[in-house]
């Protein structure tokens, strides 16, 4: 059941990608996150702590990935701690919960939204839970 905003209409899209053959407990290493806005600003691309900038009023869709296309567990974001600054707060939007949207608010102008986005991986008996913290910046 989808919850939150409909990718499509995103304009901003992050990816967090998950070599699952690094994860190590309590660590997040083997996390790297990219975006499609190193022209409007973003940095620390391909890093697990990304900065993306957007304007006010942007859409936002977030998405984890496997790098290893044969993997065949599951991954999901199980939170987006995001407390302020929203129109409309990061929620899932996948069944799966491996997507999620959401929509800066239209008065952040100049600040900035430290979010956490917590990653969960699962393989039989194996599992791992990270959170990387990437963050939202205005123009």
């Amino acid at each position: 059941m989808a919850l939150g905003i409909n990718p499509s209409s995103c304009t901003t899209f992050v990816q967090i990608w998950v070599d699952v053959n690094d994860l190590t407990v309590n660590q997040i290493t083997g996390c790297y996150a990219v975006d499609n806005m190193v022209a409007n600003g973003s940095t620390n691309e391909g890093s697990n702590s990304l900065i993306t900038v957007v304007s006010p009023n942007t859409k936002i869709c977030w998405q984890v990935l496997p790098i290893d296309p044969q993997y065949a567990g599951t991954l999901s974001i199980t939170a987006i701690d995001a407390p302020s600054g929203w129109a409309t707060p990061p929620a899932a939007y996948s069944a799966n919960d491996d997507t999620w949207t959401g929509q800066v608010g239209p008065s952040s102008t100049g600040g900035s939204i430290v979010q956490d986005v917590t990653v969960n991986f699962n393989q039989g008996s194996l599992s791992w839970t990270g959170t990387l913290p990437v963050s939202i910046k205005f123009k």
